[in-house]
């Protein structure tokens, strides 16, 4: 049974985009130009049963912490007037991913293979103009955000899990069981961590 906090970190929904029709397919991610890509009326969305018959769908993937700290400054933003913001930091400190805009993209993966046993064809987000103008939210980055995550240890940690998409297997097709067992076999701790102890979370976990 999933708790509300699971609810909103995988939603029983998923959007995805046919760019090129019956060729190629894009999972837009919270903070990696999605509000472009979903901005561009030429792309279809897909139903749920249409997504689930697609072999490929690419998707894009950005610096972790950067990323993080972005969707940070994103949900300040759009949290009410009365919130303090300082106090929504730390609970984001203390708690993590509490919104979808800065958890890890390793979870939007997570929650899409609940839809689909497609593969997934990780792809730079330098290379998303060459799809969509994309506007990687231009907004400068406020100095005291960055100034209050430096140095939390733990959420530099957690946020290292998804340099298995950036890093490790950028620009590769590949399925969600190799994504968990690169995951493992290179960040041990990592898995084990936010994985092991949490695999009744989304039954496609290998």
């Amino acid at each position: 049974m999933f708790a509300n906090i699971d609810r909103i970190l995988f939603p029983n929904e998923c959007l995805v985009l046919e760019i090129k029709p019956g060729t190629r397919y894009i999972y837009p991610i919270f903070k990696n130009g999605s509000s472009s890509l979903l901005a561009e009326k030429r792309f279809r969305v897909l139903t749920l049963d249409e997504i689930n018959k697609l072999e490929v769908i690419e998707v894009f993937v950005r610096n972790p912490h950067e990323r993080f700290l972005s969707g940070v400054q994103t949900y300040l933003d759009k949290s009410p007037a009365w919130a303090d913001h300082r106090t929504l930091m730390y609970m984001i400190a203390r708690y993590l991913y509490i919104n979808r805009h800065f958890c890890p993209q390793i979870f939007w993966l997570l929650n899409l293979s609940r839809f689909t046993r497609a593969r997934f064809h990780i792809k730079p987000i330098h290379e998303l103009p060459q799809v969509v103008p994309a506007d990687l939210n231009k907004t400068n980055l406020r100095p005291e955000i960055r100034e209050y995550f430096q140095d939390q240890s733990h959420v530099k940690f957690f946020n290292e899990m998804d340099e298995v998409l950036t890093i490790n297997l950028i620009q590769q097709i590949c399925g969600l069981d190799e994504i968990m067992q690169t995951l493992r076999s290179h960040y041990g701790d990592l898995y084990q961590d936010a994985f092991v102890t949490t695999k009744t979370i989304v039954d496609v976990l290998p």
